[in-house]
């Protein structure tokens, strides 16, 4: 039989309404119509195919569709009780009603009333009426209800060990604040059919047309549309204009698929093998809250989420019982772990970790918007797509749980939330589009999060913080821009010592092995002389306390070796201020978090030296890492004692007195500069200064050997 392709233009993925809409017609045309037909998102159209025509299809919704019977007999509103004079007709019409259609509808109403009978309830549940319990509801009604009467509460309520759960897509058991999802629902399929004869009211089947092909039509009913939509929500700030109502334009059809297809999403419960918990409840594609990527929210304000929750959309024609399937089990992966928060499921997303067959989500944040209503509200889209490089983001997992849990603590001061949002906002940038920039905002707000945890002792202590610690070098490439700047902060972070170790405890009052990294708030402190937004005086402490650790550890060099070592034309381009030094120093800060005992040595070595800064280059041969190698193949090698004197006098301004105390050191192991005297600023001479602490190369030291020493055998001999 042919199949007939129709495009549902009334249906998008934005509002969740309209998601939910199209949901909703595809359930309905498979359970009632045709088993066999497939649904997909094209240009953010749904399609359908099937072997029915549109207006088969239409004939179908508006003669022969039967509605799914949608109660909550636990919520007050919704009809069940003598307080909800108001919405007690329709619920009676539907009760009493004789068509075909709306027999399932009556048999359920008329079970859970039986219920209410059974257990004396004449008034809902509620802080008041403490007689009554919603669990005790659920829990008979599920009890008495056939498979097929159950589709409901599958959706709006699970029964845990402990206590009844809510998911978050139908509020709290099928209200939003005040307003009651299903006598809604009931009001629109009154307000549209004929309870006794089942056939359409006048303008219907207008509706109808309007609703699933975006026909224009003049006007619409007023119809209370909750979470669902927020620009109908109405209410404060919630539409154009002044209004303070919460009613609005709506199609009753947009309202009843929309519920119809909030049916295709089911709650289970999950139990964590190893874990406390007694149970806790999984809904589909659902994550606790991040603010990441919501610009006006903060971590002062996430008690205002209830939860967020990712919409997928898939481009292949899919039939209805793999798509339920895909809810039903629909998990997100990162690394190891199921996505707890929002940005773990962004990672997710970038890496793959979901169910195949998707190309994209939705993602919508449940936030409150006045009392106790909330809105739906889309966050961006984020193409499933493979983005290896993200799953580098895993070697944060145990660091970034931590700061979550620490910022819960309303005791916390305000910056640790800012720190965390904005590291949860870099890395949803990354899972969205990842750059070499992002990748350097990452690295950086990392390390700004570290140097506040080092401020901050007591919290670090009492939360267990700790500094950033074991970031595969793979990270290096990705935070790699070619700049000056990076490859001068990676020397830098770089440096290290098996007996001093690294650069970075003297940044922050640390204890570290090759496994892991922890704050030394009393042994470790003594040793921090870094000053943050000093980069050259700071540079120039660490000189001084290694050359101090030099006499004190009986050390044979100056412990300033490192993995990365850089050239001499980036050495000079610092000397020279032609570089970015606060770059430099946000940098260091986070790469320190690299496991450089894992890295590769990289050297960027100089060109032949045709023009070079003679200064440097003799104070460098005083203050290398290892012995100076003259002339290898004599193999003669010189270690030249350290004098921390010529530091000081260079950090002072006093560059002649610096470079001829360099010069007197290099006579005394019998090494002959080929000058003994140098003139530069002041600033230029605390830079050089501070510039011996880069590592170079063994290549570039015997450069500069050849260029400022008078050699000591011949080239042939």
């Amino acid at each position: 039989m042919n199949s007939n392709k129709i495009s549902f233009k009334g249906c998008n993925p934005s509002p969740l309404s309209s998601y939910l809409k199209a949901l909703g017609i595809f359930r309905i045309i498979y359970e009632q119509l045709d088993p066999e037909a497939l649904a997909w998102w094209e240009d953010d159209i749904f399609y359908i195919s099937s072997q029915n025509s549109k207006d088969n299809i239409i004939n179908f919704f508006l003669f022969n569709y039967t509605p799914t019977p949608i109660i909550a007999p636990w919520n007050g509103g919704s009809g069940f009780y003598l307080k909800d004079t108001s919405k007690k007709k329709e619920l009676e019409l539907l009760s009493k009603a004789e068509a075909d259609r709306f027999i399932p509808y009556r048999n359920v109403i008329n079970k859970a009333k039986k219920i209410l009978l059974e257990l004396k309830i004449d008034k809902a549940p509620s802080d008041k009426n403490k007689k009554a319990k919603k669990e005790d509801i659920v829990i008979l009604l599920r009890n008495i209800l056939e498979d097929n009467e159950v589709n409901w509460l599958d959706v709006v309520a699970t029964i845990t060990q402990e206590d009844i759960k809510y998911p978050p897509l139908v509020g709290t058991g099928g209200n939003d604040g005040r307003l009651e999802f299903t006598n809604n629902f009931m009001q629109r399929i009154v307000s549209l059919f004929d309870t006794l004869t089942g056939k359409p009211k006048k303008n219907t089947d207008i509706l109808l047309k309007s609703s699933l092909f975006n026909i224009p039509i003049a006007s619409l009913p007023k119809v209370v549309i909750g979470q669902f939509s927020p620009f109908l929500a109405g209410g404060p700030n919630g539409t154009i204009g002044f209004t303070s109502k919460d009613i609005t334009s709506c199609n009753p059809w947009d309202y009843i698929l929309m519920l119809e297809g909030a049916i295709t999403f089911s709650s289970a419960v999950t139990k964590r093998i190893g874990s406390e918990e007694i149970g806790r409840m999984s809904s589909p594609f659902t994550v606790s809250f991040s603010v990441a990527g919501f610009g006006s929210a903060s971590y002062f304000e996430v008690d205002k989420f209830r939860a967020e929750q990712w919409m997928p959309i898939w481009e292949k024609p899919t039939k209805f019982k793999e798509l339920y399937t895909l809810f039903s089990e629909g998990r997100a992966n990162v690394g190891r772990k199921n996505a707890q928060y929002g940005v773990d499921f962004a990672r997710a997303v970038a890496t793959l970790g979901v169910d195949r067959g998707i190309s994209s989500f939705i993602r919508y944040g449940y936030l409150e918007r006045n009392g106790r209503a909330y809105l739906a509200i889309p966050f961006g889209r984020f193409t499933v797509e493979r983005k290896i490089e993200v799953a580098l983001l895993d070697d944060l997992d145990i660091w970034i749980d931590r700061l979550r849990k620490t910022v819960r603590d309303k005791k916390i001061p305000n910056r640790f939330k800012r720190e965390l949002k904005r590291i949860e906002d870099t890395i949803l940038e990354i899972c969205r589009g990842s750059t070499t920039s992002k990748w350097q905002e990452l690295i950086i707000s990392l390390g700004e999060a570290e140097y506040l945890f080092s401020k901050s002792k007591k919290i670090s202590k009492d939360k267990n913080l700790l500094p950033i610690s074991n970031l595969s070098p793979k990270w290096l490439k990705q935070v790699n821009d070619g700049s000056i700047e990076f490859r001068l902060a990676s020397a830098l972070a770089s440096i290290r010592d098996e007996r001093v170790g690294s650069l970075r405890r003297h940044m922050i009052p640390i204890k570290e092995d090759k496994r892991r990294a922890w704050f030394d708030f009393d042994k470790g402190l003594p040793n921090v002389v870094w000053h943050k937004g000093a980069l050259i005086d700071s540079m120039i402490n660490v000189l001084k306390i290694r050359m101090h650790l030099v006499k004190k550890e009986n050390l044979e060099y100056l412990p300033i070796n490192g993995k990365i070592k850089v050239s001499i034309e980036d050495i000079n381009c610092f000397i020279d201020k032609d570089v970015d030094d606060e770059k430099i120093e946000r940098l260091l800060w986070g790469l320190n978090g690299i496991n450089w005992d894992k890295a590769y040595e990289e050297d960027y070595e100089s060109d032949e030296l045709t023009e070079i800064f003679p200064p440097y280059g003799m104070i460098k041969l005083v203050h290398y890492h290892d012995k100076l190698p003259i002339n290898e193949k004599k193999k003669l090698y010189v270690n030249v004692p350290v004098d921390p004197s010529i530091i000081l006098k260079a950090k002072a301004g006093d560059f002649n007195t610096a470079i001829k105390r360099a010069y007197k050191r290099l006579i005394g192991v019998n090494l002959y500069p080929k000058f003994q005297e140098g003139c530069v600023s002041a600033d230029i001479s605390r830079r050089i200064a501070a510039s011996i602490l880069f590592p170079i190369s063994k290549e570039d030291i015997k450069r500069l050997i050849k260029l400022i020493l008078k050699p000591i055998y011949d080239e042939e001999d």
